[in-house]
């Protein structure tokens, strides 16, 4: 599963240093993230009641790509 993200427009600069995305759906915590812009794979958490995937992801002003690996949603 990918997530792309565009190129930020416009001179708005935003306050926040990251992002969070969250997957609802998503089966297990057998789960990893990596952001294609960071060499490092991201930390994920996982709630079990709510079958929700939590990634935390820093805010990048260019294009990216989030690609989830493991187990897809259903």
């Amino acid at each position: 599963m990918a997530i792309k993200f565009g190129e930020r427009k416009g001179s708005f600069a935003p306050w926040w240093k990251s992002i969070e995305v969250v997957v609802y759906g998503w089966p297990s915590a057998k789960a990893g993230a990596r952001l294609s812009t960071a060499a490092e794979p991201l930390k994920t958490t996982y709630d079990p009641a709510a079958h929700a995937l939590h990634i935390l992801l820093p805010d990048v002003a260019g294009k990216a790509e989030l690609r989830l690996l493991g187990e897809t949603a259903r």
